[in-house]
C-alpha cells in the first residue's frame, strides 16, 4: 500500500528545488484541530530541511469542495478561492534558512457533512505527494450518540473531540455476515478515497473468557470467518489489526491449544498476504508492561509476522506514547535479532494521553484521549498513532464492554 500521508491530522510532504534554493528540501505538516459541524483550525509548519535558504515560499492547498476563511490568518497572509488555499510569506519570515522553520494557520469553513481534506499540496510550484485519509466512521458509536443527543451538555465536547476523528471499527461474532460487513465498511471508506482502520476479533477463547469473551466457535469457523474478512477487503486499501490480546494471552491456554492459536495466527496472515495485498496488517503484541520484549518478537514470529507488515501495542490500554516507543523499538530489535526481520509498528494512541494508571485497565479514572490517528514520517519510533480503542467505548466496568459511555468520553476528553 502506498504509504498514508494523513489521517484527518498530520501529513508529512517532502519535495525539492523550491524557489531560490536549489537542491534544498522542504517539510510540511499539516493538522486540524477545534473541529466543529461545518469547520476547523488549519494549522500548517514549513521546514527547510535542506542546506540552502528559501525565499519567495508559497504553499497551495487543493481541497475538493469550496472552504472559505473564517477569520483572519495568522503568521501568514492566507486567502481562499473555491477549493484553494494559498498561503505566503506576510513580512515575518521573507526568508526560510536552512534548518529552520515557519508555522502559520486559519479557521476554515465548508459545507456539506465529510470533512474535506486536500487533495494535492504544492510549495513553491513543487508538486507533493498526494495525501491519504483515515476514515472517520460516521456510524461510530459517538457519532451516532451526538445525532441522538443534540441537548445534552457534554455533546458540543464529544462532538469536537471524539465524533468525526479517525478510529478503528471492531469486527467480531456481533458483526453478522462478516464478508458483507467488511466489504460495505471497506466500500465506504473507499469511495471517499480514504482508508479505514479495522480490528479483526474473532479469535476462539477470546479474552480467555473475560469481559470480552466469545470469538469463533471453533478454528473451522474462524478459518471461514477470517478468510471472508480478508477476502472482502480486496484489492482496497486498509490498515487491519489482527486478533488484540491474543498472543500475549497464549499463557491462558494449554500447550495444544497454543499452538492452535498460532496455527490460526499463521492461517490469518497467509489470507491477507494472498487475497489483501493492499492491506497493512499489523498482529497484536499487547504493551509495554506485559511481555519481555524477546518473549513478544518469539511470539509474533511463530504467529508468521514475516508475512505481515508489523505489530500493534497497547491497543485498548493507556501506556504512554514515549513507554510505547522504547518498547516498540526493542520488540523490533528482538525480531531482528532472532529472526532477522525488520516489521514497522503502531500504538493505541486513543486513551494514553495522561499515561497508565498504574495496573487498573478497565475504565481507570483520570485518563485523557492521546495523539488522533496520524502516521508519522520523518523517524518516529512508531509507525503510527491509531485511536484502535474508540475513546468512550467501555472496557466492561463503567458500562458494558463495548458500549459507548458519554460520562466517560467527556472524562476522557479533558482527563478527569
Amino acid at each position: 500500500m502506498a504509504r498514508l500521508k494523513n489521517i484527518f491530522g498530520f501529513f508529512l510532504l517532502a519535495c525539492s528545488g523550491m524557489a531560490g534554493a536549489a537542491n534544498t528540501v522542504c517539510e510540511v505538516s499539516y493538522s486540524t484541530r477545534n473541529d466543529w459541524a461545518g469547520g476547523f483550525v488549519l494549522d500548517v509548519r514549513v521546514a527547510n530541511s535542506g542546506a540552502a535558504p528559501v525565499s519567495d515560499w508559497k504553499v497551495v492547498l487543493q481541497y475538493g469542495q469550496t472552504v472559505t476563511a473564517t477569520s483572519a490568518p495568522w503568521r501568514a497572509d492566507v486567502s481562499t478561492s473555491g477549493g484553494t488555499v494559498t498561503a505566503i510569506d506576510n513580512g515575518a519570515t521573507p526568508v526560510l534558512a536552512a534548518g529552520a522553520s515557519l508555522t502559520f494557520g486559519v479557521p476554515l469553513t465548508y459545507s456539506g457533512s465529510v470533512k474535506p481534506t486536500p487533495s494535492s499540496v504544492t510549495v513553491s510550484g513543487q508538486g507533493c505527494v498526494l495525501p491519504e485519509v483515515f476514515y472517520a466512521d460516521p456510524n461510530a458509536n459517538a457519532a451516532l450518540w451526538v445525532k441522538a443527543n443534540p441537548a445534552d451538555s457534554r455533546m458540543p465536547a464529544i462532538r469536537d473531540n471524539l465524533a468525526h476523528q479517525a478510529a478503528a471499527r471492531w469486527f467480531g461474532n456481533w458483526s453478522g455476515e462478516i464478508g458483507a460487513a467488511v466489504g460495505g465498511y471497506v466500500g465506504s471508506a473507499s469511495a471517499l478515497k480514504q482508508t479505514p482502520i479495522l480490528v479483526a476479533y474473532n479469535i476462539p477463547g477470546r479474552d480467555c473468557g473475560q469481559y470480552s469473551s466469545g470469538g469463533a466457535a471453533s478454528t473451522a469457523a474462524y478459518k471461514l470467518w477470517i478468510h471472508a474478512f480478508a477476502a472482502a477487503v480486496g484489492a482496497r486499501k486498509a490498515v487491519v489489526i489482527l486478533e488484540p490480546d491474543a498472543l500475549p494471552q497464549l499463557d491462558c491456554l494449554d500447550a495444544p491449544g497454543q499452538a492452535a492459536r498460532l496455527e490460526l495466527f499463521q492461517y490469518a496472515v497467509a489470507q491477507f498476504h494472498a487475497l489483501a495485498p493492499k492491506a497493512w496488517l499489523y498482529l497484536d503484541a499487547g504493551n509495554s508492561h506485559w511481555l519481555s520484549s524477546s518473549v513478544a518478537a518469539s511470539r509474533l514470529i511463530q504467529a508468521g509476522i514475516q508475512n505481515a507488515h508489523g505489530f500493534s501495542l497497547n491497543v485498548s490500554n493507556f501506556s504512554s506514547s514515549d513507554a510505547s516507543a522504547v518498547y516498540g523499538d526493542a520488540v523490533k530489535a528482538a525480531l531482528k535479532a532472532q529472526q532477522g526481520v525488520e516489521r514497522a509498528y503502531v500504538v493505541d494512541t486513543s486513551r494514553n494521553g495522561n499515561g497508565r494508571a498504574n495496573d487498573e485497565w478497565c475504565d481507570p479514572a483520570g485518563r485523557k484521549i492521546g495523539t488522533r490517528s496520524v502516521e508519522h514520517l520523518g523517524g518516529q519510533h512508531a509507525e503510527m498513532s491509531l485511536w484502535i480503542k474508540a475513546p468512550g467505548n467501555a472496557d466492561g466496568c463503567a458500562a458494558k464492554a463495548g458500549t459507548f459511555s458519554p460520562d466517560l468520553a467527556y472524562k476522557l476528553i479533558y482527563g478527569y
